[in-house]
Formats: C-alpha cells, sequence, structure tokens
C-alpha cells in the first residue's frame, strides 16, 4: 500500500470530515491569523488535491507544467492562477483546472460518490459532501457543497479503464 495515502491522506480525512473543518484557502485579516491558517488541512489535504491534479492530467503533462511555471517565475513572485495557468496549457484542452481546484480548495470537506444501478446496465453517480457524524448536522440543510469529481472505473465487459468527470455544476450523473 502507498504510504502517503496511510500517512497524509487517511489523517487529514478524519480531520476534514466533521463541521469545524474549513477551506484550504481562506482570507487572512490580520498578520497574526497567517500561523493559525497552517495546520494538517493546509498541507496534508492540499498534497493530496495536487496528487490528485497529478493523476488526472498525467505525470508528464503534470510535471512538463510544473516544471515550466518554475522556470517562469524563478526570479519573482507567483499567484496560484499562475500554476493553474501553466498547467492548463499542459493538459487537456476541455479541462477547467482553475474550476475544478477551486471546488477542493475553496470550500471544507470532501465528497462521498454514491453509484446506483439503473436499467440498461447505466449507473447513477451522485455526490454530497461526507461527514463523519451526520447527526451533527441535527435539523440544518448543509447544502451546496459540489465538487468536480475525476471518476476512474472500469468495467466487467471491457476491463478497460474509463476516465469521466463528474461536475460541480450538478449533483448526480
Amino acid at each position: 500500500m502507498d504510504s502517503f495515502l496511510v500517512d497524509e491522506l487517511h489523517p487529514v480525512m478524519v480531520l476534514d470530515a466533521v463541521l469545524s473543518s474549513h477551506p484550504i484557502v481562506q482570507s487572512v485579516g490580520h498578520p497574526d491569523e497567517i500561523t493559525e491558517l497552517f495546520d494538517t488541512i493546509s498541507y496534508n489535504k492540499a498534497a493530496s488535491i495536487i496528487r490528485m491534479l497529478e493523476d488526472f492530467l498525467g505525470a508528464d503533462k503534470f510535471r512538463e507544467g510544473v516544471s515550466r511555471f518554475l522556470n517562469k517565475f524563478k526570479f519573482s513572485n507567483a499567484l496560484t492562477q499562475d500554476l493553474y495557468d501553466e498547467l492548463e496549457s499542459s493538459g487537456p484542452e476541455a479541462l477547467d483546472i482553475t474550476r475544478v481546484m477551486d471546488t477542493w480548495t475553496r470550500q471544507m470537506g470532501f465528497p462521498v460518490v454514491t453509484v446506483t444501478p439503473q436499467r440498461g446496465g447505466f449507473r447513477e453517480l451522485r455526490q454530497s459532501r461526507f461527514l463523519a457524524d451526520p447527526a451533527a448536522l441535527g435539523d440544518q440543510q448543509e447544502g451546496g457543497y459540489l465538487w468536480d469529481i475525476p471518476v476512474t472505473y472500469t468495467t466487467a465487459s471491457s476491463g478497460k479503464v474509463h476516465r469521466a468527470w463528474l461536475k460541480s455544476d450538478i449533483d448526480s450523473c
């Protein structure tokens, strides 16, 4: 088993599955708040998301974009958007990396995808925010948490690996 999953991803998922979690990207009102923002969610969740980004872009395209970014900004400052722009120019044309990454960095939590068999051999995929204790919501309605999710799957009939996107503008497909 990959030690990254056990050492980095699993612990941050426990922290990010509660109502008191926070997004990676947060506003800072005062310099004293900066140290409070750098925690396990900021580092480990961010590392997990970057790893996901590398997977759906492909290792070569990801490295090409990161290398171009580092060379372009080696003696200057850069914004997150600058990295996204370089990665986007390396990846598939139809992929809006800013949109994808914003769904993972600007809201707290992470999704659970439920797959339900449908007639004709089809499957419905539905996403919702995963909470370790859904009862903690009480009577509150928690809505609006949707992600752009890269979905990788195989079928019994072909065994071929397929990739698709569950988009944040719909909660199922």
